[in-house]
């Protein structure tokens, strides 16, 4: 995959390496997508609100359906558009992404 293709988002291809690191690092099964259980999950070990609800207001803000996974350019979409979510959706994914992202760069 061109990262190069996301600098369009204003940041750096160093950042947007770094994203589609943590990007990876959700992907459990590797297939270019993560999942409504990878999401849950990964709130939950970063120690953030991994409720059903919560991770189904993120799903449903970018997808309008649970079921549909969320690949590399709606992520990066996520991060990059502050209107996709309302409330406290946006600060807590990215807070995820940003332990997340702490966590990758020290492995």
């Amino acid at each position: 995959m061109d990262l190069r293709q996301y600098v369009r988002y204003d940041l750096p291809l160093a950042q947007v390496t770094l994203y589609k690191n943590v990007f990876d690092s959700l992907d459990v099964l590797s297939d270019g997508m993560i999942y409504f259980g990878e999401m849950k999950k990964a709130f939950l070990e970063a120690g953030h609100d991994g409720s059903y609800k919560h991770v189904k207001e993120i799903f449903k803000s970018l997808e309008g359906d649970v079921t549909k996974g969320i690949n590399f350019k709606d992520f990066m979409g996520m991060l990059t558009d502050n209107s996709m979510f309302l409330g406290n959706e946006l600060d807590e994914f990215k807070r995820l992404v940003i332990a997340i992202a702490v966590s990758v760069s020290w492995a």
